[in-house]
């Protein structure tokens, strides 16, 4: 990638298609992190609290 900033030379074709493989790839992986934290954490008070709608059906208050 940085030859071609350089303007040095022009990738071959396989070398372009792995470039955008790894660019994509790299941005899917992001994207899960900060999907993940988004729906783990709604705010900066319910840091260590999964908030992320997982078990909302059960009822905490029933007696078992």
């Amino acid at each position: 990638m940085l030859q071609m900033y350089r303007g040095e030379r022009l990738p071959t074709a396989s070398e372009q298609w792995r470039l955008a493989k790894a660019v994509r790839r790299i941005n899917l992986k992001d994207k899960n992190w900060y999907n993940k934290q988004r729906l783990e954490y709604e705010s900066d008070e319910d840091m260590g609290e999964d908030t992320g709608g997982v078990g909302d059906e059960i009822d905490l208050d029933q007696e078992a």
